[in-house]
């Protein structure tokens, strides 16, 4: 028996540029695969490196420059703002949040359609707080992996009221 494993999904969201600050050259083989298999949604997401050498416009110019040179037709247009792991941050709450505005308009600037992926646990420690607000008119895509497919466990934060999607299980 032939089992259709595509067919209970509608989007995929694959990683468009690594923390190292470099392109996953994979994303476009990821979105045209998801293309042909009929997936309705085929966005993508950037996980930036503050301390790497590179602006935050030149990171999200080479992921948009990639896209559209690689698969342009295929890609659904928004791309996601992968905002967690303070690790990957500098030091300084002051300097997170000027290198994340600029990330934000870079995005605004370079693509039809932006989102937000983090969470509230993830916000504070990157941003000092939960009520440092930017980019909040954007959705929200946030995780907690409770195994639970609803909003009930959603508290408003950073000046989101609610969220667009949830990331309730690893990889899923």
């Amino acid at each position: 028996m032939l089992v259709d494993y595509y067919s209970a999904y509608s989007f995929i969201i694959p990683r468009g540029y690594h923390s190292t600050g470099q392109v996953d050259t994979e994303v476009c083989n990821s979105i045209k695969t998801a293309y042909n298999a009929g997936f309705k949604v085929r966005d993508t997401y950037l996980f930036p490196c503050p301390t790497c050498s590179k602006s935050a416009l030149t990171q999200v110019t080479e992921l948009v420059d990639y896209l559209n040179t690689n698969c342009k037709n295929e890609w659904s247009g928004r791309i996601w703002l992968d905002i967690e792991g303070s690790q990957y941050w500098t030091g300084s709450t002051s300097s997170n949040k000027a290198w994340y505005e600029e990330l934000v308009n870079s995005c605004y600037s370079k693509s039809s359609y932006c989102g937000i992926y983090t969470s509230s646990v993830q916000w504070s420690s990157i941003f000092g707080s939960s009520s440092y607000k930017y980019g909040n008119d954007l959705p929200l895509w946030y995780a907690h992996y409770d195994g639970s497919a609803s909003f009930s466990d959603f508290t408003s934060f950073a000046g989101w009221s609610s969220p667009y999607m949830k990331q309730y299980m690893g990889d899923i």
